[in-house]
């Protein structure tokens, strides 16, 4: 089910694209993941990049809400500079001791409110796909955001097989789209000033028919047009950066589902896992110098 108050413009147009007419929902994936700045032109623009006529654009905007173009214009420059704006855009003009405190109580309360934002139907698709034994899973992100899908693939290893956390170059990547197909699920990991190379995985991966999970911000990364399942969390703080702690949370939400959904499945893997992992380390004891052997070579 779609949230009862989506956050944005964007959230609005992703919760009510399952239910769109054909050509309205031409006009919504068109909003969804082309140019931010295109449903600041005109009605025609917008038509013209969906393959359809105006009517049928000026029909879905009454359907979400907005009665005029021009209202829906408003709403999306309200959120544009929020969509686009930079850590140097955002950083303060002067420092405050109580920095600490207020980045607690922001974090705190974009956990709470993403809590109430969240599609259930999304979430629970989510995890029904990742806990799939029968699909590989891949997970990846961009520069920042990358270390949260290998935060996912290191837990999902522990509870199942096939998991793989696609590294950032180049060669990586396109070694990793080889094998993916409709038995596939791609997690992407792709916040607020979209990184290309992201999301132009994330569109082969969808061409590929592999389903898509996307974790981005409450602003959709251009890849909502296309995925399975869209889990936005917000970004925004008193810091210049945008902050990560929510969507680190919705990971930690889908790890707990996907141990809920297997149940005592995954507990010989992970048994075996610590034996080799007690194997590992004393294998690498044994094989470390002794300590007077590396004070002679010092």
């Amino acid at each position: 089910m779609p949230p009862d108050n989506p956050a944005t413009v964007g959230q609005l147009i992703r919760a009510r694209l399952p239910f769109l007419p054909p050509a309205e929902r031409r006009v919504a994936v068109s909003l969804l993941g082309g140019d931010p700045l295109l449903g600041l032109g005109t009605v025609a623009d917008v038509a013209a990049a969906a393959d359809t006529s105006a009517p049928t654009v000026l029909r879905l905007l009454a359907r979400l809400g907005f009665p005029a173009f021009a209202d829906y214009q408003a709403a999306v420059r309200r959120e544009l500079s929020g969509r686009l704006s930079s850590p140097l855009e955002q950083f303060p003009t002067h420092s405050s001791d109580s920095a600490p405190a207020v980045m607690l109580q922001s974090l705190a309360g974009s956990v709470s409110e993403d809590a109430t934002r969240l599609p259930s139907g999304d979430l629970d698709l989510a995890v029904r796909l990742l806990a799939d034994e029968r699909r590989r899973v891949l997970t990846l992100g961009g520069r920042f955001s990358r270390f949260l899908a290998g935060y996912l693939a290191a837990h999902l290893q522990l509870l199942r097989p096939g998991v793989s956390w696609v590294d950032a170059s180049a060669q990586e990547r396109a070694a990793a789209l080889l094998d993916v197909d409709r038995r596939s699920v791609v997690a992407v990991f792709d916040f607020r000033r979209y990184q290309r190379d992201t999301v132009d995985f994330g569109a082969a991966a969808a061409a590929q028919r592999a389903h898509l999970l996307l974790f981005t911000d409450q602003y959709l990364s251009p890849l909502a047009a296309q995925a399975d399942v869209v889990l936005p969390t917000n970004v925004e703080s008193p810091s210049p950066f945008d902050v990560l702690t929510p969507a680190m949370a919705l990971v930690e939400v889908l790890v707990a589902g996907v141990v809920a959904r297997l149940g005592r499945r995954p507990r010989e893997r992970m048994a075996r896992y610590d034996e080799l992992s007690r194997d590992a380390v004393a294998v690498q004891r044994a094989l470390a110098p002794p300590p007077d052997a590396e004070e002679a070579n010092g």
